[in-house]
């Protein structure tokens, strides 16, 4: 079972219903079922489209609006000392344009959160199934490997499914999970059982820290201290073009 939220009129209400169940009401009304930020709708599909059109308009002009009126913020998060500003949680197409207009180039880390888990597995796992596992992450190939492996569409979809199924709870029993654990036993059981012992949100957290300590306390302090212009955004870093060479030479050295 799970929540179904449906619109009626301006009010929004929701009960508890199977996946059978809600797709023969959807057929029925003639509406979509729809998955989005970590709830799922009944609606009618264009109002959909329009709702989010219109919510996404508003949040792109505030974060540009913010950005124009010098409305900065700037500070440490305390839950995974991440580092947060304007541009942390700003739109990816609006950073992108920026740098572009201010000739600034990123840097980020390739399947940074499964290379970080493999960091940390590395004394931790000494199977196969890990190797193979490693081998992917580290070479910026799992989200390929994993759109062929589940028969998905694309690498925007296996990346999401691969999200879903690493930091969902450890009681997630789906097709796809079973399918990755297959490939990847002993990883997927060593992830269960942190899940179990610490709570399926601290498996996250404990990543975020790990990139925190990575990205700001050694990357960013190291280039801040040498002179150099220099922005964190999660697991990337924001630079001049001009300083490029230093800059990925003190990354790679790293």
């Amino acid at each position: 079972l799970f929540e179904l939220f449906v619109q009626h009129g301006k009010s929004l209400y929701s009960y508890f219903t199977s996946k059978a169940k809600a797709i023969e009401k959807a057929k029925e009304l003639s509406k979509i079922i729809i998955k989005s930020n970590q709830k799922i709708y009944m609606v009618d599909e264009m109002e959909f489209i329009n709702i989010k059109k219109k919510s996404m308009a508003i949040y792109y002009m505030d974060s540009i609006n913010r950005m124009k009126a010098k409305m900065y913020r700037f500070g440490i998060n305390g839950t995974n000392n991440r580092l947060d500003h304007n541009l942390t949680n700003m739109p990816t197409v609006l950073v992108d344009e920026i740098c572009n207009d201010n000739n600034l180039m990123q840097l980020d880390l390739s399947n940074s959160q499964f290379a970080i888990l493999c960091l940390i597995l590395k004394n931790e796992l000494d199977t196969d199934d890990f190797k193979a596992f490693k081998e992917l992450a580290c070479s910026g190939q799992l989200y390929e490997s994993m759109q062929e492996k589940l028969g998905l569409k694309s690498r925007d979809e296996a990346k999401v499914t691969m999200f879903e199924l690493l930091f969902s709870s450890h009681n997630n029993k789906s097709e796809g999970k079973a399918k990755l654990k297959e490939f990847y036993p002993s990883v997927i059981d060593w992830i269960d059982n942190y899940k179990v012992q610490n709570g399926y949100e601290a498996f996250s957290v404990m990543l975020q820290l790990k990139e925190s300590e990575i990205f700001i306390q050694k990357l960013w302090n190291t280039i801040k201290e040498k002179g150099f212009f220099c922005i964190s955004r999660h697991d990337s870093l924001i630079y001049k073009t001009e300083d490029q060479n230093q800059i990925e030479g003190m990354v790679t050295e790293y």
